[in-house]
């Protein structure tokens, strides 16, 4: 059987960081975990605002749709 999980996650980021003129103060992104049978896997996801093309929100948007494919054995 297949199984899905995302999480979402955040890091603080005391002293922040500045990109482009914004300030960063957490990290934020998403880990996926897939399960077939006895096999597993992991990846991660974390879009950097103001150099990735697509949000964070956008993101888990796309991943949640392909991982319930990916389950239901449409992918």
């Amino acid at each position: 059987m297949r199984q899905a999980q995302v999480y979402r996650w955040q890091l603080p980021m005391d002293a922040g960081v500045v990109l482009r003129e914004r300030r960063l103060k957490t990290r934020d992104g998403l880990l996926l975990r897939l399960r077939d049978g006895e096999r597993e896997g992991w990846g991660e996801i974390s879009p950097l605002p103001g150099f990735s093309l697509e949000t964070l929100d956008e993101a888990q948007a796309a991943l949640l749709a392909w991982a319930n494919a990916w389950r239901d054995g449409e992918e």
